[in-house]
């Protein structure tokens, strides 16, 4: 999928006209970024290490980031975080409230068995697993446009979850459907979070994001639809763990 996106940017840039970097300008440009390309890896030697929680991560994900933008790069400016620190905020409130009203929807799920109900439901009607992703692939692109992957995961997976399992659908599998399928509603309008962010640093306007983006639209889904065909493609390295 990376190397396919890889060879299709490459294509765009020569399109565009855009120069290609030289080794120097590479090479320099990685030295810059040094301290900033070693933050994942800090922060997964970190986790599976047992040095700190996922949870801690984050905390130390926040504070690495503000030294090396304050103290190293002299790019972040303290205003800047403040205005962050808003936002957060105003991120937390939200997101709050949304794990408020999942909480009272998973109490009614429950309570009325719409879980229960629907699988009995899909069951009835979908009468092979692969349609069954195929269908579930679809719903999730749909509604990628118009929710953020947090809130279709909390209102989606809790209804589909005894279906997936009375199918004998591997969960892990049906997890990481889902996560691409996510990733492909995070750049598609009207409500792509990804594809706002962008948008806001480099400041293009929405309807040239989503026209230059158009074929890897074309290129995700394919792939989505390619590896849900193949779960023991998807399956091989989280079988290896078993």
């Amino acid at each position: 999928l990376f190397l396919e996106i890889m060879w299709f940017t490459s294509i765009s840039s020569r399109h565009m006209k855009i120069r290609p970097s030289s080794l120097g300008e590479i090479l320099k440009s990685a030295r810059v970024s040094l301290l900033a390309l070693l933050f994942p890896i800090i922060l997964i030697v970190g986790i599976r290490g047992g040095i700190f929680t996922a949870t801690e991560a984050g905390a130390i994900a926040v504070a690495y980031a503000l030294l090396i933008g304050i103290f190293v790069y002299r790019e972040t400016k303290w205003k800047a975080v403040f205005h962050a620190l808003v936002d957060t905020a105003l991120t937390s409130c939200t997101s709050l409230m949304i794990f408020g009203a999942a909480n009272v929807f998973a109490w009614f799920v429950t309570n009325e068995k719409l879980s229960d109900n629907l699988a009995g439901i899909i069951l009835r009607y979908v009468d092979s697993p692969m349609m069954f992703m195929l269908l579930f692939i679809g719903i999730c692109i749909i509604l990628g446009m118009f929710l953020d992957g947090t809130t279709i995961m909390i209102i989606l997976i809790p209804l589909l979850l005894p279906a997936v399992k009375s199918m004998g659908i591997d969960v892990v599998y049906f997890g990481i459907i889902y996560l691409l399928c996510s990733a492909v509603g995070n750049i598609t309008p009207p409500v792509g979070v990804v594809m706002y962010t962008i948008c806001d640093i480099t400041k293009v306007k929405i309807k040239d994001f989503t026209k230059e983006c158009m074929p890897f639209y074309l290129i995700l889904t394919f792939n989505i639809l390619m590896f849900a065909a193949m779960p023991k493609v998807v399956m091989f390295l989280p079988n290896l763990f078993d």
